[in-house]
């Protein structure tokens, strides 16, 4: 059934997807009804990591260092890694970690772990890719974890996670570039609130900005690109999201940059990585990724915790920051941007 919500991107430079696929909360900005489509946003996401191939992400990284950027998502594998290492330290006892999107950030953190912790996690991952997945529970087999010994993987996808472990069961559940595969955050927080023991600690490093939020930030963002028939397929997007000729206002220097730097991704990396691969005939399907998500600026994470009932300034996460030297919560990983930011809550004791 064709998505009344997508054009044909088939012609561009770079797969846009479907509008169903942003904020949840900017879906007005987008002529889409509120919470009417809560379901297909979320299988969206599903179909497209679902099928993904091991070689996503070294396009991702290959179109970071394209558009003259850090490896930006090695330094949320390393935030998330130094924030569990440290929570771990001041448990006791056997230690429950859930992480969905099990992979690379996976075996990051478990490597981040004193020695004398390393025997004390019992790892639980959920990867909607069975492919990424089991490449990830090979690595950690690799250094002597034992699956459903010390370790389990499970194909599903995070909002699931209660299918596999009990209520009030985990210690530490940490998410790495994973939220912004959620138009609608609530059911991720909710379903990580209830797997959460009383005292636990969530936390999210990922990617933040606002270009999303408005479809006038993706058409100006179009318009600096170049592909045959790009007039009709600029059209065709005004048609379906009349607010696209609406100005938005530019924001303040942090969070402008935030969307400065996911435009070079997208404009100055992405499109000529994606199209020297397609010439040299490594590039399927499988490999891409789509543009409109649901990044969101940080705040907004924030507020979905503060619905859910998490508290980001307790004296164990002063204390962690406090260890890991991160200056306040929400975290900014870089000076003058916030497109990478680490948000820590915990579950009320009482």
């Amino acid at each position: 059934m064709p998505d009344k919500y997508q054009i044909d991107d088939s012609r561009m430079p770079l797969r846009l997807g479907s509008a169903l696929r942003v904020p949840s909360y900017a879906y007005n900005n987008w002529g889409i009804a509120p919470d009417r489509y809560r379901k297909e946003s979320g299988e969206k996401y599903e179909v497209e990591w679902k099928g993904g191939s091991k070689r996503q992400m070294d396009y991702v990284i290959e179109s970071l260092k394209k558009a003259g950027m850090k490896n930006y998502s090695q330094m949320l594998r390393d935030t998330n890694a130094k924030l569990v290492a440290a929570t771990v330290r001041r448990l006791h006892g056997k230690v429950k970690i859930l992480e969905p999107g099990f992979g690379v950030s996976t075996i990051n953190m478990f490597d981040a772990l004193d020695n004398n912790d390393k025997d004390r996690v019992y790892i639980t991952g959920l990867e909607p890719s069975e492919e990424r997945g089991e490449d990830a529970a090979a690595e950690l087999e690799k250094r002597g974890l034992k699956r459903d010994g010390d370790f389990e993987f499970h194909a599903d996808i995070n909002n699931h996670m209660l299918d596999y472990v009990g209520p009030e069961s985990q210690n530490i559940i940490c998410y790495v570039a994973t939220f912004h595969h959620h138009s609608y955050i609530d059911t991720p927080l909710a379903v990580a609130y209830n797997a959460l023991m009383p005292g636990g600690i969530i936390t999210s490093s990922d990617w933040h900005n606002s270009m999303w939020e408005h479809p006038n930030r993706v058409y100006e963002f179009l318009k600096i690109l170049d592909w045959e028939r790009k007039g009709e397929d600029l059209e065709a997007f005004v048609n379906m999201f009349p607010r696209a000729i609406e100005p938005v206002p530019r924001l303040n220097s942090p969070d402008e940059m935030a969307n400065e730097q996911i435009r070079m991704f997208w404009g100055d990396g992405w499109v000529p990585v994606r199209e020297e691969a397609v010439e040299r005939g490594d590039f399927e399907d499988r490999d891409g990724i789509l543009m409109l998500g649901a990044q969101r600026p940080v705040e907004r994470c924030q507020d979905g915790m503060n619905r859910i009932d998490f508290r980001m300034y307790t004296p164990l996460i002063r204390e962690l920051y406090g260890e890991v030297d991160f200056t306040e919560n929400p975290h900014q990983l870089l000076d003058n941007s916030r497109i990478l930011m680490t948000i820590t809550g915990q579950k009320p004791i009482g």
